[in-house]
């Protein structure tokens, strides 16, 4: 996972304003289908409050910490919970939402252990067929250190991938899950 060095206190502000412009201007990025509006308002508003309770902790005197990091805390397992849904049918928006890694990585451990990252991963691909009644359904995973991730493609996914090939993965990890699109994918002869 590549690491991005940490800016002064001076830009939480700017990357707070940002992730809330963006959060609000942008309609979506690529998704393979429209999300529940519930969903996505959840997750949108889960992300501002998450967002704004950051800020006023850095901002408050060590007394008053301990309090906003208790909410700190619980809106982050909550907004958790929605984006570990959400990101099974439409990891777009998933990658829309998502905190920069740059903010996650200011933030208390409670409450960062409990936020996606961004990552970048190599490991070997697997692919399961799901075939039912009226339906066929194709599962992808990563396999990375005898750990398999789940991978969640917004918009297409690959059409060539083969079960033990060698792939390199740039996403947003919910848990075990992935946020990705297909251009964040490279396949390792």
């Amino acid at each position: 996972m590549k690491r991005v060095p940490r800016g002064g206190r001076g830009s939480m502000p700017l990357c707070v304003s940002l992730l809330v412009s963006l959060l609000l201007l942008t309609g979506s990025v690529v998704s393979a289908q429209a999300p529940p509006k519930a969903n996505r308002a959840a997750a949108e508003q889960l992300t501002l409050s998450l967002m704004a309770l950051h800020a006023q902790h850095q901002a408050a005197p060590p007394e008053g910490k301990a309090a906003l990091l208790l909410q700190l805390r619980s809106v982050a397992a909550k907004r958790q919970q929605v984006l570990s849904a959400l990101i099974q049918t439409s990891p777009g928006e998933v990658l829309r939402v998502a905190i920069p890694a740059e903010v996650r990585s200011t933030m208390p451990d409670a409450a960062r252990n409990l936020v996606e990252q961004h990552v970048k991963l190599q490991g070997k691909v697997e692919v399961a067929i799901e075939d039912g009644r009226d339906y066929s359904r194709i599962h992808y995973g990563l396999v990375v250190a005898g750990q398999r991730l789940e991978l969640h493609f917004a918009g297409n996914a690959p059409t060539n991938w083969l079960t033990d090939m060698t792939a390199q993965v740039s996403g947003v990890q919910v848990g075990n899950q992935i946020a990705l699109t297909l251009s964040d994918t490279t396949v390792v002869e």
